[in-house]
């Protein structure tokens, strides 16, 4: 190998390790803004001032933006 492919390899390897240490930092990311999003709907419908299933309503609306990381709430009062 000359030291031209070699430097080639070396490089390949750097940027490998670079995007994959990105991503694994992104991803913890991700997961906690899905914890922000349901804290920021639940937050939204302990303040909701409709009636119940109305705020349940646009709860498990504002939930679905939030990747499913979310509990739904039942809407149906038995």
């Amino acid at each position: 190998m000359n030291s031209r492919k070699l430097k080639m390899a070396l490089c390949r390897f750097l940027a490998c390790v670079v995007l994959g240490f990105f991503a694994l930092s992104l991803s913890g990311d991700v997961s906690g803004s899905q914890s922000t999003c349901c804290n920021q709907c639940l937050q939204r419908f302990n303040n909701c001032d409709a009636p119940f299933h109305v705020c349940c309503q646009i709860y498990n609306a504002c939930i679905q933006q939030c990747g499913g990381a979310c509990s739904p709430k039942n809407c149906i009062l038995d």
